[in-house]
Order: C-alpha cells, then structure tokens, then sequence
C-alpha cells in the first residue's frame, strides 16, 4: 500500500440534496495529507431503477482497476436499499481484496436491523471498521457483529465554510432546517409558535426546506415559510438566528443540528436518535416535543441574550473540538492507517487469491479452482460428497498434473494466498494457512509422525523456496522463511528464520542480516 492513502467514498450523488450528500463532500475534501479522497455515486434521486446501473457501475470500475485499486472502500448506509446498494460494493470491494469501512447515518437503522438481521450482519461484518454516530447504533453493531471493530465517529463540518457564510437577505431570530413535515416536528413548532409570541410579541420564526406532509399557508403570525434554499444561504440564515430548532420524531444525528452548533447558535431539539448524548454541555437544549415544554425552551433562551450567547459558545467550542473536518478527518485517518482491530474473518473466496497472484494464470487457475472445490465439497456427506466429486477431480488433475502443486481440499487455507511458481509444493491436508501468506516452489509443510502433527501458520508469513516446515510447530505472524530452511521449532512473529534447522536471524535496523 502506498504512503498516500486512497479512499473512495461510496453512497449518494454527491450532487443531491441531503446530509449524506453533504458528509461525503467534506470528507471528499480530505484534509489528512496523507489521504485522498474521491467518490462514487451508487444513487440519485432520479434514478429509475433504485440506483441497480449505478451500483453495477461502481463495481465494474473497481473489478477492471486491478492495479489502480484503492487502499479503501467506505461506504455511507441509511437503511433500507442503502444495504442493498452500497452493501454490494464492500461486499464486491472485499472480495477483491480491498479494505472496507462503513459509516451508518440511518435514522431506523435498529428498526431495520431487528427485521434484516442476516442482511445487516453480512455487509457490516464484511467491514474492517464501522462508524457509527453515537452510542446506540454502536451497540447494536456489536451485538450483531461482535467480531466488527466499532468506533463512533460524528459527521464533519467545515468550520471555513461556516466561516464565510453570505450575509442573509432575510432573517429570524428561530430557524428550523429540514423537510417541513411531520417526521421533523415542524407540527409542534407551529403548535409552539403562539406562545412564544405571546411572551415574545417581535419574536419571528422561518422555517427553510422543501415541503413534506404539512401546509405551510397558515402559519401563526411571527412564522413565514422560506422554501428550499441554497446551502450557503440557508448557513448566512442560520447564522444570524438567536436559535436553531429542530423537534424532531425520527433522526440519526441531522448536520442541521451539528452545524448551527458550529456557528454558535444554541438548539432546541428532541433526544431521538444520537441527538441525546448532546446536552447542556453542548449548547443543546433537550425538550420531549410537547409544544408547552418546546415553547417555554425557547422563549427561555429568547429572553436572556446572556444565556443564549453562553449556550452557543459552549456549542462552538465543542463544535471545533468534535466535529470540526480537521477533527473527523484525524479520526479516519487513524482508522484506515490500521490503528484498528485486525480485519473480521470470513470465508475466503477466489479474487483475493487472484488478486494476490497477478502476473500469474497458472497459480490463479489453481486456486480458483481450490476454492471452487471447497465450496464445492463443503465437508458434506452422502450425495453432496458425491455431487462435489466432478469439481474436486477437477481441481486435482490440473493441480497435480499440470503444475506439480499437491494442496489439498480440506486444508485451511486464509484470504490472499501468493504462489510464486508453485513447482514441487506439498502441504499437508492438517496444515492451516492465515491470511497474505506466500509460498513458493519446492516448498514442504508437512506432518512428523501423525498428519495431525502438522504447521499453522500465522498471516502474512513468507516463505522462501526449497524450505522444509515439519510438524506441529506455529509461525507467527510476519515471519520470514529463508530460502532452503529447514523448521522444526516454533517461529516467533515479525522475525525471520534460515539454516538447517533453522535459526532465528539478527536483525539491524529492523531488517536480517
């Protein structure tokens, strides 16, 4: 993997309206030097087939890549066919070898999973890290996937963009930003409005987005409807507002909430979603969404200036130190340098070994034809040992016969197992092989006195040619086996091996000499 990082970032047409839509275009901003970005489009809102052409695209470029493959996958999933779309692109990213993570936005994502749990554990336990927004989708990826590493991360906000939000042609001392329905708890505003304005006579509200399920020609007095408006207006509106409002029933952690934060303007919201592990602490003020409870909130931070500007301040600081794009970008960064758990395990299949032998058909041939007679086999009995038999005999003949590889069926063999030339390799059916390992020709793993009695061997061990690995002896991960070693002890991880038998070499620098 080369020093710079490139990371493509999968989910909707970064051209579309939508926190997803915005969260991959700051994170395509990339401000970790050590990364770069780019995106891929599984899905627009116009699309006529639910984003299927778009998906197949995606796929096919990183299948015909090869060489140019990126480091990482990351995939942005909602619910629904969010699981569906960009879970076949980290399905197809990991198959090929590719390092996969997933950032979960969805506001039902616990609602899905309870009734898709297969669905969720598949793609989620296909990823090498998850990112979820806040505490609760965090536990329910653990209980699905226990074996997932999990670290909560929040959506970005590009504190320079804030920073040069245009002057607004209008303004309102409560902002609300968001589909105007009932799924936002733009009913409970309106519901809220007269009281405030009972207590706050000047008071006026706008309310900015497309329009939902609810009119908007007869609002109370104070309250006017702005429409859908252009993001860098709508952040010179919100950032002249005394508060930002957002009652919502159903939310993950919205970027509404997030970015008035950022522009120190206190919230007024409902604890649904990720929104309640905000508080006080954070400039955030947590109502239930009955209009008594909202409106006292906000005709409290209506009346005290000092208490408002205190709670935006506290927002702000938290803000820059939380969700800053400078903030999140580190905290990806981190994860995708491999400052996380180890990948999950899974069932190894052909592309990771195609991948791994590039340059060489005969070895890929071998080995798409070892895991075809794997699955083929897949330690049944009766009829589906005799329906196995045709592609394991098969697999055999061209093996043995053709290029003088003896690897049997039933040995355990990790992703990503490199062949270089593969003459005279013989390896025992106990044997079993981690991930990334590379054999070479000539080269014996096998049993001393039972064929039980036989190596494991770690990932991302190399071994060189002519070498001899007898019995039940492990090999850490990372080690070396000289060129015609003969290893009959265990071998401890990341050191390198030679001789006959075979001795632990001293290193300078971190390398044998």
């Amino acid at each position: 993997m080369s020093e710079e990082l490139h990371v493509v970032h999968v989910g909707p047409d970064v051209r579309t309206a939508g926190g997803m839509a915005t969260v991959i275009t700051l994170l395509a901003r990339s401000p970790d030097a050590g990364v770069r970005a780019t995106t891929a489009a599984t899905w627009t809102p116009s699309s006529r087939d639910h984003g299927l052409t778009a998906t197949l695209r995606v796929v096919g470029r990183l299948v015909r890549a090869r060489d140019r493959r990126p480091d990482w996958v990351h995939a942005h999933l909602s619910e629904g066919g969010s699981f569906l779309r960009e879970g076949a692109v980290l399905l197809a990213a990991r198959a090929l070898g590719i390092r996969t993570a997933a950032t979960l936005h969805g506001a039902r994502f616990r609602e899905f999973s309870e009734r898709h749990p297969r669905l969720v554990r598949r793609v989620l336990g296909a990823c090498r890290v998850v990112f979820p927004l806040g505490p609760h989708a965090a536990a329910r990826v653990a209980e699905l996937c226990p074996g997932t590493p999990v670290r909560p991360v929040l959506n970005p906000v590009d504190l320079d963009e804030l920073g040069t939000a245009p002057a607004p042609s209008r303004t309102a001392d409560v902002v609300f930003g968001g589909v105007v329905g009932r799924r936002k708890g733009v009913d409970r505003l309106v519901a809220a409005w007269p009281e405030v304005r009972r207590r706050h006579p000047q008071a006026t509200c706008l309310l900015c987005g497309p329009l939902g399920d609810l009119p908007v020609d007869d609002l109370p007095e104070g309250m006017r409807y702005a429409g859908a408006l252009e993001r860098a207006e709508l952040l010179g509106v919100l950032r002249s507002a005394r508060v930002a409002c957002l009652p919502s029933r159903d939310e993950a952690l919205p970027m509404f909430v997030l970015e008035s934060l950022a522009l120190g303007v206190p919230v007024v919201t409902t604890p649904v979603g990720e929104i309640d592990q905000l508080g006080e602490d954070q400039g955030v003020a947590l109502v239930d969404g009955d209009p008594a409870g909202l409106a006292d909130r906000l005709g409290e931070l209506l009346a005290d200036p000092d208490l408002s500007r205190d709670r935006g301040q506290r927002g702000l600081t938290w803000a820059k130190e939380n969700c800053s794009l400078e903030a999140v970008g580190r905290a990806l960064a981190g994860a995708y340098r491999g400052r996380t758990a180890p990948a999950p395990a899974g069932r190894p299949g052909p592309f990771q070994d195609w991948a791994a032998n590039r340059g060489r058909p005969g070895v890929q041939l071998v080995l798409v034809l070892f895991r075809l007679a794997q699955r083929a086999r897949g330690g049944g009995r009766g009829l589906r040992r005799l329906l196995a038999a045709p592609p394991v005999l098969l697999y055999r003949l061209v093996a043995l016969r053709l290029f003088s590889i003896d690897l049997p069926v039933s040995t355990t063999v990790g992703r990503g197992l490199a062949i270089h030339h593969g003459m005279g390799l013989v390896v025992n059916r106990a044997t079993r092989i981690g991930d990334h390992v590379t054999l070479r020709h000539n080269t014996t793993l096998g049993s001393r006195r039972t064929d039980e009695d036989s190596p494991v061997l770690a990932s991302h061990v190399d071994v060189g040619p002519h070498s001899v690995l007898l019995g039940a002896i492990s090999v850490g991960e990372g080690a070396l086996i000289g060129a015609g070693s003969v290893v009959l002890r265990d071998v401890p991880p990341a050191t390198s091996v030679a001789g006959n038998p075979a001795r632990v070499l001293p290193t300078r620098g971190g390398t044998p000499c």
